[in-house]
């Protein structure tokens, strides 16, 4: 360059000032605009003609206050430089976003002749960033914060409250048996009906704090600065309330209800995390309890989830550690005294806690599906036994228990069959144990029990009057026996009530060629009165407990 002759220069740096993409104004030193190139025209809007001659203050938005423009100048007056991000208004009123470098220029002797401003619009840099945090941070069904931004909020939150000493709730809901409203009317209608949630209950939160998707059906709300606990509970009901009414998608309408669990900072937690955690717990207690209503958290409810996770996780090696084990009770002939068959109870045993009752690990089985593997062992235990039994002369029926998670798979006719034939013993040896909920509930129900039936295999269903069954259908589901619920049986004979609904059980059993049996006989008065009722046999600790197979077969011999 030092070669070329002044005119040639003063041609290249013009040609420069024409074509480079950035936007370049040039001011005299009263900032006065004397020139501009054909980038700042392309990013602003703005021709030199509109603005020659002019403050620059004439294109400026007002986005920025007089405070953001005092600093801006003063440090150009001081540092003869700015450099920052401002965020104004195309001459077509769209927004943009710039980074602006401002330069004082100074003659030979120090005195300012121009402001020269350097302008790199970073609108679409900006936009594309805006995107990505949205696409991480917001859930794409509801337009709600993600799990992610969830996860900020409530941090930001916790922070906030710490320092200012205030009280944090959160409250956490899902849509009880969402599932079957996917299942019976597809995803899509789902999703149309969690948008109308959303809708509805969003505007109620916004001078409360932040509403978020957590995932599916399940949403949760902060409640920042709250002053006490029972504005969310009030809230709560309210959430309730919204539910009462349908909702309706194409002129159909879909009853919904909602569980709710709520929890407290710092009272039940000082963490993001352990909030999260705590709210679950309270919702699923909620559910527990009948579901459509709300639950607060305690210590007690998070001191029941560990322990069920201890039972979970000893479950898991109970089969490996052979701690499991069969009891058997005998069934007994009112009439006779004779047993005619037994019925095989799961026993689990451990040393470092000895005795877990049945009614507080089977359920956790049936929830965590360890009861598949359970039952499968149970079944070929049974089986082994009834064939010994069986070589041995007793006439016995092998009653075994079959939980709803094992009768809905889809290959528990075949895999039962196969199971019992591996061990050389038969199918019309065992009688397989139902619950109303299995029959009632399961859509294919029809044709498993027949095809049960066709290999032989008796079927009971238990507890018989506890449940919801419907006549119609028990009428259609060739049960051989009803199994009389012991609540029931307790209070025979002197309770009319009870004395009502066993006659009215036995009597149908009979005129629908049921045979039905007793749960839980304990005296002799409740034997004289089944007996009376030509109840065909009984279960119960009037002739024995359930026992091991050594105990059990002395009472065979």
């Amino acid at each position: 360059m030092q070669n070329l002759p002044t005119q040639s220069q003063l041609k290249i740096m013009t040609k420069a000032f024409e074509i480079i993409n950035e936007g370049i104004m040039i001011t005299d030193n009263k900032r006065k605009i004397i020139m501009v190139n054909k980038g700042f025209e392309s990013i602003t809007g703005y021709t030199a003609s509109d603005i020659i001659g002019k403050d620059p203050r004439v294109i400026s938005s007002g986005w920025h206050d007089r405070a953001f423009y005092q600093k801006m100048w003063n440090s150009v007056y001081q540092k003869s430089k700015w450099q920052g991000t401002i965020k104004d208004r195309r001459k077509s009123g769209e927004i943009y976003l710039y980074n602006l470098t401002i330069y004082a220029v100074k003659d030979e002797h120090s005195n300012l002749t121009n402001y020269i401003g350097i302008y790199n619009d970073i609108t679409e840099q900006y936009d594309a960033k805006q995107r990505i945090f949205k696409l991480t941070h917001t859930d794409n069904l509801t337009n709600l914060p993600n799990r992610k931004s969830l996860m900020r909020d409530l941090l930001n939150a916790i922070n906030l409250a710490r320092q200012n000493n205030l009280l944090l709730g959160l409250l956490m809901f899902d849509m009880d048996n969402f599932k079957k409203i996917n299942d019976s009317a597809g995803h899509k209608t789902g999703d149309l009906l969690l948008i109308q949630v959303v809708e509805k209950i969003k505007p109620r939160t916004e001078k409360i704090g932040t509403m978020a998707r957590l995932g599916a059906d399940t949403f949760v709300i902060i409640f920042e600065k709250l002053k006490q606990v029972e504005e969310m509970v009030y809230f709560s009901q309210q959430l309730l309330s919204i539910f009462e009414k349908p909702f309706i998608l194409k002129d159909q309408e879909f009853y919904m209800t909602a569980s709710i669990g709520m929890c407290l900072y710092p009272e039940d937690a000082q963490t993001a995390e352990k909030m999260i955690q705590y709210a679950e717990v309270a919702m699923n207690r909620a559910k527990e309890l009948g579901k459509n209503r709300f639950e607060l958290y305690t210590q007690a409810q998070s001191e029941n989830i560990r322990s069920i996770i201890r039972i979970e996780n000893g479950l898991r090696k109970a089969i490996q550690n052979n701690q499991l084990a069969i009891y058997y009770q005998p069934q007994v002939d009112i009439v006779s005294g004779k047993i005619t068959g037994c019925e095989a109870l799961l026993r689990w045993f451990q040393p470092e806690n000895g005795f877990t009752p049945p009614d507080t690990f089977i359920p956790i089985a049936e929830e965590s599906g360890l009861i598949g593997n359970i039952e499968e062992w149970m079944l070929r235990e049974t089986a082994r036994q009834i064939k010994k039994w069986k070589a041995q002369g007793f006439n016995l029926l092998m009653s075994v228990n079959i939980s709803n998670y094992r009768f809905r798979l889809n290959d528990f006719v075949e895999a039962t069959r196969n199971i019992i034939e591996s061990e050389q013993a038969k199918c019309e040896w065992f009688e397989l144990e139902l619950t109303e909920r299995i029959v009632m509930e399961y859509k294919d129900v029809l044709n498993k029990l027949n095809k049960l039936k066709q290999l032989g295999f008796q079927l009971a269903l238990d507890d018989f009057g506890t449940g919801y069954s419907s006549l119609s259908y028990l009428k259609r589901f060739n049960i051989d026996k009803l199994k009389i619920d012991k609540s029931f049986i307790q209070d025979l004979p002197d309770d009319p009530q009870s004395r009502d609904i066993v006659r009215a059980i036995v009597s149908l059993a009979d005129s629908l060629n049921m045979s039905s049996i007793a749960e839980g006989a304990e005296t002799r008065e409740q034997l004289d009165f089944l007996a009376g009722l030509n109840c065909k046999e009984y279960q119960g600790y009037f002739f024995s407990k359930p026992v091991p197979v050594d105990e059990f077969e002395k009472l065979l011999k």
